[in-house]
């Protein structure tokens, strides 16, 4: 995800069945970085661990983006259209 010429890491997970939880590693560089659920799906945060990973989840049938938590104000001001 780029803002503002900046690069941020996300998560995405999703299912069609089953709701749960995948570990997965952003980088390296996002370790301590306190990640939530764009949809407000989860209301927990997430902080990434020393390797910049953390356990994502999602619920049944659903997606769920994770992202830090720092850029959402800056996500919801997106022009999409461009």
């Amino acid at each position: 995800l780029k803002i503002d010429n900046k690069e941020y890491g996300l998560s995405c997970i999703l299912t069609n069945k089953n709701g749960g939880s995948k570990y997965m590693i952003i980088d390296k560089a996002y370790a301590g970085k306190v990640y939530i659920d764009l949809f407000g799906r989860h209301e927990i945060p997430i902080t990434l661990d020393q390797n910049g990973g953390a356990e994502f989840y999602v619920n049944d049938g659903s997606v769920s983006v994770w992202v830090d938590k720092e850029i959402v104000s800056k996500i919801d001001q997106i022009n999409f259209q461009n």
